[in-house]
């Protein structure tokens, strides 16, 4: 009895010793995983301050392949707003401050679970977004839907027009209603909007 007794213990032993050596190997994948989504997030930013310039040029060469550009940018957008959402969405959530000092044409945001929302400001508490699919102005309640409205700065969200150019770019696309999540969000056109 004593013998088998032993034996099944070395074998729950053994198969502690096997899930302990898996969660260790999960926690290294799921830190090495963090690691590349964080480098991903630092070159997806290094990329942003020359993405006019390179659309431009692709543009100028070919009008398709300026097109391609702009969808490949449009791209990383959407793949840096995930990794922002998961690294500080529920931060955002729970402690961000509303924004101060807004001004026309600033790049506006919520945050929602797992993802942001984006709209310009146009004055008098006005937001020209998508929303429900389709670029709209809204009020701030309806832009924010109970969320506190935060500010991209300008150096994450560079401006090569006024405030008024801003808008009325913006303006030039009411009542479109070609969203795509991945090529034609909320972010994008507020980008499109502020830097072409």
């Amino acid at each position: 009895m004593g013998f088998f007794k032993g034996l099944r213990g070395q074998r729950s032993q053994s198969k502690m010793a096997q899930q302990m050596e898996k969660a260790e190997e999960r926690r290294h994948k799921k830190i090495e995983r963090r690691e590349q989504m964080d480098k991903i997030h630092s070159l997806i930013k290094l990329n942003r301050e020359n993405r006019k310039e390179i659309q431009q040029i692709t543009g100028e060469m070919n009008p398709s392949l300026g097109k391609a550009a702009r969808a490949y940018h449009n791209v990383l957008d959407t793949i840096d707003n995930y990794i922002e959402s998961r690294d500080n969405g529920l931060n955002r959530m729970l402690f961000a401050d509303q924004a101060a000092d807004i001004q026309k044409g600033d790049h506006l945001f919520v945050q929602r679970p797992g993802f942001t929302h984006h709209g310009i400001y146009m004055g008098e508490n006005l937001v020209l977004h998508y929303h429900m699919s389709k670029v709209k102005i809204t009020g701030f309640e309806e832009f924010a839907e109970g969320a506190k409205i935060q500010k991209r700065s300008d150096e994450e969200s560079h401006a090569a027009y006024s405030p008024d150019e801003i808008i009325k770019r913006g303006l030039s696309r009411y009542g479109e209603s070609d969203y795509n999540i991945i090529f034609n969000n909320c972010e994008h056109f507020v980008r499109w909007a502020r830097n072409g």
